[in-house]
């Protein structure tokens, strides 16, 4: 864990955010604007491959909730991420929502990742996250303008 403690404390150095250990071993990262406000929280964590040709291979998984899906953004989320080099994005239930979320996630070898490449998957999730948040709230917005 020493390691992924390591990459994580260089990774919010350089996106100018914090980085705050969770009893369960995850990390919350916030990830900030240029107004140093927070447009994101991103969980960190280790997980190991336990299965194929590089079974023991350690992870630094990323992940961020981009909120609660919606029929009319199923499309445009398939065409946003197909541009993305790292993340990609699947549906996860959640208790706290009447429906599935959406769930933008990467996963890149703990030991090998630059900090340089750690930092430009974290804002693809990011982005990604946030995009399609955006998407669903204008559409839930075109969709009361309508009723």
């Amino acid at each position: 864990m020493a390691d992924l403690a390591d990459l994580i404390g260089r990774i919010a150095t350089e996106l100018g955010g914090d980085a705050q250990p969770e009893e369960d071993g995850t990390y919350t990262l916030q990830v900030m604007d240029d107004e140093e406000e927070v447009i994101a929280l991103v969980s960190l964590y280790q997980e190991t491959i336990d299965d194929g040709p590089a079974t023991g291979t350690d992870l630094l998984v990323m992940r961020a909730n981009a909120g609660e899906l919606a029929e009319s953004v199923q499309a445009y989320l398939i065409e946003e991420a197909s541009t993305t080099w790292f993340a990609r994005v699947y549906l996860e239930e959640d208790e706290d929502f009447a429906g599935p979320v959406i769930i933008v996630e990467a996963a890149l070898p703990l030991t090998t990742t630059s900090t340089e490449v750690a930092v430009h998957a974290i804002l693809e999730v990011v982005d990604l996250a946030v995009s399609a948040a955006d998407f669903v709230v204008a559409d839930e917005e075109v969709d009361d303008e309508e009723a």
